[in-house]
């Protein structure tokens, strides 16, 4: 990382770019995949979470194309076919698909998501707020199955302060 010290009083003027960041490029990848319209997404980071992402986004049949940091999703093909736990537990991020999994095809089934080994990581305040929108949410050997007739609208209380990576 470059450091940069200024001495004097002289006005700093000029433009840095930002680089995307994981923890909001992924949640906007499951999300395209509410609509069957194509959704464009610049300034995702080409990290190995991403990667991950997109090849579970790919095995449900979406058609992404890339171009450096910014990919469009097809998402008009996708269907709800199980994840299984080898590839949900490389990224965190694929409890997301659980809630776009009842919300656009009333069904799905997603292996126990991982990411990195940091200590516990419960996802239960996923699984309750899945549940408090009419998502009906079974645990079978590791592989969480949600399925919703209808989506209710509802208050969600966040008792402990979490961010998507915990």
């Amino acid at each position: 990382m470059e450091i940069l010290h200024i001495v004097g009083q002289q006005k700093l003027e000029g433009t840095i770019d930002i680089s995307g960041a994981k923890q909001s490029a992924l949640p906007c990848l499951v999300a395209a995949l509410l609509t069957e319209e194509p959704v464009t997404i610049e300034n995702v980071p080409v990290i190995e979470d991403v990667e991950v992402m997109l090849s579970l986004l790919q095995e449900l049949g979406v058609v992404i194309e890339r171009d450096g940091e910014r990919m469009t999703l097809h998402a008009k093909d996708a269907v709800a076919m199980p994840l299984l736990g080898s590839e949900t537990r490389k990224v965190r991020a694929a409890v997301y698909l659980l809630g776009v999994f009842a919300a656009r095809f009333g069904k799905g089934a997603v292996g126990l998501p991982g990411g990195y080994a940091i200590g516990p990581r419960p996802i239960d305040l996923h699984l309750k707020a899945l549940e408090r929108l009419g998502i009906k949410v079974e645990n079978e050997s590791g592989l969480y199955h949600v399925n919703a007739e209808k989506l209710e609208g509802n208050r969600i209380y966040l008792d402990l302060v979490r961010s998507g990576r915990q």
